[in-house]
């Protein structure tokens, strides 16, 4: 028989953002190589990442 409960949240399940809370701090980061490539990453994901060695405006693309 179905319940009117809320469903509970699990220890893996991402934690549930609600409407009231102030946005995430952004979990990103970057480093420059010695060789001038530049590596952003996920500060949370280690296989989150990508490398460059050229920059591009952004404003060049809208």
């Amino acid at each position: 028989m179905p319940t009117d409960d809320p469903p509970t949240e699990h220890a893996d399940d991402p934690p549930t953002e609600h409407a009231d809370d102030p946005p995430a701090p952004p979990t990103f980061a970057s480093l420059e190589l010695a060789d001038g490539d530049l590596v952003v990453y996920d500060a949370e994901n280690h296989r989150a990442w990508l490398q460059s060695s050229r920059a591009v405006s952004l404003a060049a693309h809208v």
